[in-house]
């Protein structure tokens, strides 16, 4: 009996087709457009890489709010076509760009190239009477990349954006896109904008001050209740205006 129930028993598949039969193929996997608004950028351009549907799903035009997206929330800006395409030539050439000259990529990105970008303007840091000053090219852009850019490119990052060849003004946009309200001290939120904004005063120069006197009364700004643990009494009113 044992012979013919071994008999009647059906052979095994191979492992191997065992294996291959539990594993999805990426290309079974669903429409790009579908789940595309839950990836990042480094997952979106890996699957592309490895998967030909995904590589073809990525320039559908369903997709193109993503690719917008990765344009706001890491460069700042919006593209007026092929959204894709410009946020591959920014991470690419640009980058490369930046590595040598911060001020020549900048210029390099609003040059007028193969691509028309334009800015993503954050209303809630700028008021309407700052929306068309000329620095802004450069402003949005810096508050994007201080988020994700490498320590050692965000130290040289800040660098340019204390330069004293840029307006006062420009550095205070830049220094709003870092809040400070809820420090209990002055010591304590510079500690946290240095995590964000690593400015050197061997790097930044005498723009390092401009940047001291500006935190300072952005944390005062801020940070009214705590004003008697600096000395301050309620009577202390810090200055509103944004020189120049």
């Amino acid at each position: 009996d044992g012979d013919m129930s071994t008999a009647a028993r059906p052979p095994a598949a191979p492992l191997c087709s065992r294996k291959q039969s539990m594993s999805p193929s990426l290309d079974s996997l669903p429409e790009p457009s579908l789940v595309f608004s839950r990836l990042d950028l480094a997952t979106a351009t890996s699957l592309a890489a490895v998967s030909k549907s995904w590589r073809a799903g990525c320039h559908e035009p369903l997709c193109e709010p993503r690719w917008q997206f990765f344009l706001q929330s890491r460069w700042g800006v919006e593209a007026t076509d092929r959204p894709r395409e410009a946020l591959a030539w920014l991470e690419t050439a640009v980058r490369k760009e930046m590595a040598c000259s911060y001020r020549r990529g900048f210029e390099t990105m609003f040059s007028g190239g193969a691509f028309s970008l334009s800015v993503h303007v954050d209303h809630a840091l700028l008021a309407e009477s700052e929306l068309f000053e000329s620095e802004l090219f450069w402003e949005a852009p810096a508050r994007k990349l201080l988020l994700w850019l490498p320590l050692h490119e965000r130290r040289r990052l800040a660098s340019f954006v204390c330069h004293d060849s840029h307006p006062r003004a420009s550095l205070d946009r830049v220094l709003r896109a870092f809040p400070q309200a809820g420090s209990p001290s002055p010591l304590a939120a510079l500690r946290g904008l240095l995590l964000q904004f690593p400015f050197l005063p061997i790097d930044a120069g005498s723009g390092a001050d401009r940047v001291i006197g500006l935190f300072s009364m952005h944390w005062l700004r801020d940070n009214p209740s705590a004003w008697a643990s600096v000395g301050l009494d309620g009577g202390f009113s810090p200055p509103e205006g944004r020189a120049n």
